[in-house]
């Protein structure tokens, strides 16, 4: 087993603005993997869609009272109550904080027009996190929007799954650098590149 970090968890964002581009199948499968190693992995769902829950979670998400939303937006004690502990086979010390719904609704609008620093919520909370697992893994949306903004300013590393059996997602991998260069230069510099991750998605 590889050895453990010491100390706060690396926060990973996993980041592509393209849906269909294995986005949230690395995000799951990088938890389970660090996970069977015997890391004690955090995986958090920002996504609406909730496709990284609906893998994970033993519930389904829509039927969960607390969700990634309290991220955003909520107290320690809420963001506590929404980490789910029990998991599907397969995904041996990961928690999860599940998506929902919600985070499209009501968060985004909530940031755009109440909060001072709206690309900054998650960050702060995150924090207080990170002494309590040995990494922790952000799937987002597939949009370059607040919900993929507040995820990369709350983490130390991102990756980028580009998909080579098309070269249409090859296209907003510029767009997507811009974004991320504009969190780097604004809120958080230390944001590391891990790489990029390339998926052949053809039969």
């Amino acid at each position: 087993m590889s050895e453990k970090k010491t100390g706060l968890a690396p926060v990973i964002t996993v980041a592509i603005q393209k849906g269909g581009s294995a986005k949230t199948t690395l995000a799951v499968n990088l938890a389970a993997e660090l996970g069977a190693q015997g890391f004690n992995v955090l995986l958090i769902d920002v996504d609406p869609q909730a496709n990284a829950s609906t893998h994970v979670c033993v519930a389904h998400p829509s039927t969960l009272s607390k969700n990634s939303s309290v991220l955003f937006r909520g107290s320690l004690e809420e963001i506590m109550e929404s980490i789910q502990i029990e998991t599907n086979p397969g995904f041996e010390n990961v928690h999860l904080i599940p998506g929902s719904l919600e985070l499209d609704q009501s968060v985004e609008e909530a940031l755009r027009n109440y909060s001072p620093r709206p690309y900054e919520e998650m960050r702060r909370r995150i924090e207080m996190l990170r002494e309590a697992y040995d990494v922790i893994i952000i799937d987002t949306p597939p949009s370059l929007r607040l919900l993929t903004g507040n995820a990369l300013a709350a983490s130390t590393h991102y990756i980028v799954p580009i998909e080579t059996s098309s070269q249409y997602p090859l296209y907003g991998v510029a767009d997507l650098t811009a974004f991320i260069n504009r969190i780097k230069e604004s809120i958080n510099p230390e944001l590391i590149n891990i790489g990029a991750a390339i998926l052949n998605l053809k039969p």
